[in-house]
């Protein structure tokens, strides 16, 4: 399993992913609208210093401001990378500045990077597998696995 996408809205999950048998690649996503693991986004949060610093925004901003909504993986020769949705909150404005990154090769920036995009990955795996903040929900909850997507 190759996970290639996470979106994080206010109170949905989504992660896409894509499964191969060798000659047939599958695309498939998981929603759910359960609380995620808050190690999950901490984990997410984790790629916010990487990207204050690959875009050269002020290293005033504070994290707390910040909030990622979103990560697309890509895996090459060299290695995993990433592009990164985030945004930021100001006072003095009801909306946010959304900010997307361009695609970042992790080992070209950090070991750091790359390795919490591995993580992030295990996290998404998990959530995949049905993790959520409470230990058991799949009593629960309804999921939406939507193949072909």
């Amino acid at each position: 399993m190759e996970i290639t996408k996470i979106k994080f809205d206010k109170n949905l999950t989504t992660v896409w992913y894509t499964k191969s048998d060798g000659t047939t690649t599958t695309e498939s996503k998981v929603s759910c609208e359960e609380p995620r693991d808050p190690a999950f986004t901490k984990e997410a949060d984790k790629l916010l210093p990487h990207m204050i610093e690959i875009l050269e925004l002020p290293s005033t901003w504070q994290y707390d401001d910040l909030t990622v909504t979103g990560v697309e993986f890509q895996h090459g020769d060299i290695g995993i990378g990433c592009a990164v949705n985030f945004y930021k909150k100001f006072p003095k404005f009801k909306s946010p500045l959304n900010i997307n990154t361009p695609y970042v090769v992790a080992v070209l920036h950090s070991k750091e990077l790359e390795h919490t995009l591995h993580r992030l990955q295990e996290h998404a795996a998990a959530f995949i597998s049905g993790k959520r903040e409470q230990a058991d929900l799949f009593s629960k909850i309804e999921m939406t696995v939507i193949h072909g997507e």
